[in-house]
C-alpha cells in the first residue's frame, strides 16, 4: 500500500508546484530510487508466504487454498504492473518528454495498484478476499461477453464465455454453499457476498 500512496504523493504534489525541468529531474530521480528500492524489497521476500503470515494462515485454513493463492498472486502481479507503468512514466518524463503519454502511465499505474490494494487488504478475511477476486473475474468476463456480442462474435465464442461465467458461478457456490450466504451476480456491481461488494 505504501507503493500506491508514495506515488500519489509524488505525482499530485505537482499540482501545487510549477513543473519545470528541475522539478521533473528531481521527481524522476526520486521515482527511480523508489522503484529500485521497492523492487529489492519485493525480491527479498520471495513469492511464497512467510511463515506465520496472514497469507500462510489463510492458505492453510481456507476451504479452497488455490483461491487464496490466486488472490495473492493476482495482487502481486498487479503490483508488478504498477511498477512497469512507473518505469514507463519515468521514461516519458525524460527528455524528450511525452507530455500526454506520461499521464496515461500514471492512470494505468494507479488503477493496477488500487486493484492490488483491494485484493491484498490485510484488514479483510479470506472469504472477502476470494469474493473480491471472483467479482473481478466475473465482471471482466461479463464485459468480454457484452463486447463479443456487440461486435458479432461467433455463437461458439459467445458460448465459451458463457461457460466460463457459469464456471465462476459454480466456483463461488462451492466456496459459500455451506455458509448459506447471499450471492448476488449483478452486471454492474459484480458479486456481493455477505454485504461486501466490488466497488
Amino acid at each position: 500500500m505504501g507503493f500506491f500512496v508514495g506515488i500519489i504523493c509524488l505525482v499530485t504534489s505537482a499540482k501545487s508546484m510549477p513543473i519545470d525541468n528541475k522539478y521533473l529531474v528531481e521527481m524522476r530521480d526520486v521515482l527511480m530510487l523508489f522503484s529500485n528500492e521497492a523492487g529489492k524489497f519485493i525480491q527479498s521476500h520471495g513469492s511464497l508466504p512467510a511463515a506465520g503470515s496472514q497469507a500462510e494462515s489463510e492458505k492453510a485454513t481456507f476451504a479452497r487454498p488455490e483461491s487464496i493463492l490466486t488472490a495473492w498472486s493476482l495482487g502481486s502481479l498487479l503490483i508488478e504492473f504498477g511498477e512497469e507503468h512507473l518505469s514507463a512514466f519515468i521514461k516519458t518524463v525524460t527528455e524528450p518528454v511525452e507530455v500526454i503519454a506520461c499521464w496515461t502511465c500514471v492512470r494505468s499505474m494507479l488503477e493496477s495498484c488500487a486493484l492490488s490494494v483491494w485484493f491484498l487488504d490485510p484488514s479483510i478475511d479470506a472469504h472477502t478476499r476470494v469474493g473480491r477476486v471472483f467479482a473481478h473475474r466475473y465482471g471482466g468476463l461479463e464485459q468480454q461477453l457484452k463486447f463479443g456480442r456487440a461486435i458479432g462474435r461467433s455463437p461458439t465464442e459467445i458460448k465459451a464465455k458463457e461457460n466460463r461465467i457459469d464456471g465462476i458461478e459454480q466456483d463461488v457456490l462451492s466456496v459459500w454453499r455451506k455458509s448459506r450466504v447471499l450471492l448476488i451476480f449483478d452486471s454492474s456491481n459484480g458479486i456481493a457476498i455477505n454485504g461486501y461488494e466490488k466497488p
